[in-house]
């Protein structure tokens, strides 16, 4: 006999070893970690699909800012979505829907791309910012590619009129309706949204380790604009900033604190929501910018780009 059955018969200990080899590198190859995503990239290049469009979130629900998710297509068709590599990193702005999308202060990385709809008619952007490997900020956007033939698109700015904001503002002139608000979005069952696309790009992030507070500072911006024919163009903006120690999960004020009537009662959350909503009044100017100009690297001033979250530079 062989020194390895030998060894195999007589080491029950190396044996459990080959097992349990076996057994981790496959959990390592389906749910790898920062540290093997940075080393072999190629492993977090998942993508899934959905045969069914985002729902509808119902008014009056705010579990998240998410709640400007567009109103689903008349008919459900297979739709095309994907988890990027977040190895991937941009600043500033980004290509989205034919204009560029605006990006606050840090590094950005791409965390969902989707095109929803009977003719891939709606576009779904998600990015992350993180520091010291925890999530500091979250952006999701929403926005059409051709006109929107239904009035209940204009559903849209309900959430901008939900009793429970901290803070809204809105306009309306020539077609064009706009909007913006400050919430808090806590997270239930892993997710701080209802569309199934974002809530399973939140679970890669559980999956893959990234911490982030269990609730959020979130802004919601809305731009509805009416055209000649009747139909509607729209994007939408969720941006949700962690209210946290700097490079922690902990709060600066306990849970109960960020409500809307006990905000008063916690000076430290008061002074973020306080900041979140001065920041909020002039990055809706950007976003609105970002509709008709390219906004090149150097074009957002840096006191405008920088949110209460953000990462010291």
């Amino acid at each position: 006999m062989s020194a390895f059955p030998r060894l195999w018969k007589r080491a029950p200990l190396w044996r459990l070893c080959l097992y349990s080899t076996v057994f981790f590198s496959a959990l390592a190859a389906f749910y790898p970690t920062p540290y093997l995503l940075r080393a072999m990239p190629f492993l977090s290049r998942a993508a899934f699909h959905t045969p069914t469009p985002p729902p509808q979130p119902q008014n009056g629900q705010q579990q998240g800012t998410d709640q400007n998710a567009p109103p689903a297509p008349d008919s459900p068709s297979p739709d095309r979505a994907a988890l990027p590599a977040l190895d991937q990193s941009v600043t500033n702005s980004v290509p989205f829907a034919g204009h560029a999308l605006p990006l606050p202060a840090g590094v950005w990385h791409p965390a969902l791309t989707a095109q929803t709809g009977p003719q891939g008619d709606v576009l779904t952007n998600m990015f992350i910012r993180t520091d010291r490997g925890i999530i500091t900020g979250v952006v999701i956007a929403h926005a059409g590619t051709r006109p929107v033939h239904d009035d209940g698109v204009l559903n849209l700015q309900n959430s901008c009129h939900d009793d429970r904001n901290l803070l809204s503002r809105a306009t309306d002139a020539n077609g064009i309706s706009e909007c913006w608000f400050t919430t808090v979005a806590v997270f239930h069952n892993g997710s701080i949204s209802p569309d199934p696309l974002v809530t399973k790009a939140f679970e890669r992030l559980h999956v893959l380790g990234f911490p982030i507070a269990p609730m959020l500072v979130g802004t919601g911006w809305t731009h509805i604009a009416q055209q000649k024919d009747g139909g509607f163009n729209f994007e939408t903006v969720d941006t949700l900033l962690s209210p946290t120690q700097p490079g922690t999960t902990k709060l600066i004020a306990p849970m109960d604190y960020w409500d809307k009537l006990n905000l008063p009662a916690s000076p430290p959350a008061q002074r973020f929501v306080n900041a979140t909503n001065r920041w909020m009044e002039s990055w809706a100017t950007i976003l609105h910018r970002g509709l008709t100009n390219p906004l090149p690297p150097g074009s957002i001033p840096a006191a405008i780009g920088t949110d209460p979250a953000a990462p010291p530079a």
